[in-house]
Order: C-alpha cells, then structure tokens, then sequence
C-alpha cells in the first residue's frame, strides 16, 4: 500500500511524516523559556542592538574612520554587531518554528469541513 501525501507548507510530506509532527514534544522547556526570556532582556543584548543600530545610523566612511583611528572601538562594534546578528538569527528559527508548529496544529479547516 503505498502512503499518502500532503502538502504541510511548501513540500510534500508522507503520512509517516505527518504523524511524526503531530507527536512531536514541546521544542522548548518552560524553565528554558525564562533563561531564553531572561537574556532577551539582559544589558548585553541591549547593548548589541544598540550598537547595531548605531553602526547603521552612520555613513560608511564614518565607520572607516573609527577603523582606522579606533581599532578598539570598531572591533567592539564588530563583535557586538555579530552578537546580535546570532540572537536575530535564533530569533527567526524560533519563530519559524512556531509557525510551521501552528500550520500543523491547524484543525480549523478540518471542524469547518465537518459542521457542514
């Protein structure tokens, strides 16, 4: 008997697939949610942000000059810039996560169908 298929956001998954996601346990843990939540909110990353928000505020040959009369200064830029880059990135995998997560707990085409 070969396995269905359906089509879960852009590719086509098996049944076997399907099932898979709908068993999956919880990505993260509640207390991993505080810690998660208690960084989100540190100095650090705030500082990082803003750095970053500064770095874009600022011609490009502005930032040459810091390179160049600054090093110190720029390589603390750097490094705060990449800091955040990574957060921004868990960020999206996060919530990239959490949506195909709802798309698959989505059952309100399914009771739609049935009050029919």
């Amino acid at each position: 008997m070969a396995e269905a298929e359906s089509n879960i956001g852009s590719e086509t998954t098996t049944d076997a697939e399907v099932e898979r996601l709908l068993n999956a346990p919880a990505y993260i843990e509640v207390g991993q949610m505080g810690q998660l939540e208690e960084c989100a909110t540190s100095n650090v990353l705030g500082q990082s942000r803003r750095c970053t928000l500064g770095v874009l505020t600022q011609p490009v040959k502005r930032l040459i000059e810091i390179s160049r009369e600054q090093p110190d200064v720029y390589a603390e830029l750097v490094g705060a810039v990449a800091a955040f880059k990574s957060h921004a990135q868990g960020l999206l995998e996060f919530a990239t996560t959490a949506e195909i997560r709802l798309m698959i707990a989505d059952e309100r085409e399914v009771v739609a169908e049935a009050a029919k």
